[in-house]
């Protein structure tokens, strides 16, 4: 039976009505016993889905606290760790002589055809002995003798 709604003065109230005010009440406190109060809290691991507002949300510049915006930590430079750059990772020409250990390039590390007459300092070419093939050796000591005696 629906709730009267529009009482009016010396209106007569009998036991029905009283009884439909009764369990409209409480129908509506079963109803809302389940609900949440419009200010709640729940854990962070509750919540699977949906938008936090940013208010709700710990930001700042510590270590702490969620950065955004303009936060130094999103622009500023990192020292690598040790083992931490790959190759890809290395700028070129960044890699210069000072750069290398001694003895750093051996020959098993030079690829095959790598190294041509261009790469080769001039004066090693110019300064190198001279090499004679004879059957006698030549007077001068200052040149390689191959002997095809």
């Amino acid at each position: 039976m629906p709730v009267k709604d529009d009482w009016v003065n010396d209106d007569f109230v009998d036991a029905d009505d009283m009884n439909a005010i009764g369990s409209a009440i409480n129908s509506l406190e079963s109803g809302l016993g389940d609900k949440a109060d419009a200010v709640h809290t729940h854990a962070a691991d509750d919540i699977t889905s949906g938008q936090l507002d940013i208010s709700v949300i710990p930001t700042g510049a510590t270590g702490s606290t969620v950065c955004i915006g303009n936060d130094s930590r999103l622009s500023d430079t990192r020292v690598p760790t040790d083992n931490t750059v790959s190759t890809n990772k290395i700028q070129d020409g960044a890699v210069t002589e000072g750069k290398l250990a001694s003895n750093a390039v051996s020959t098993a590390k030079i690829q095959d055809g790598a190294v041509t007459t261009e790469k080769i300092a001039p004066a090693v070419w110019t300064d190198r002995p001279k090499v004679i093939v004879s059957a006698t050796p030549p007077v001068d000591t200052s040149v390689v003798w191959v002997d095809i005696s």
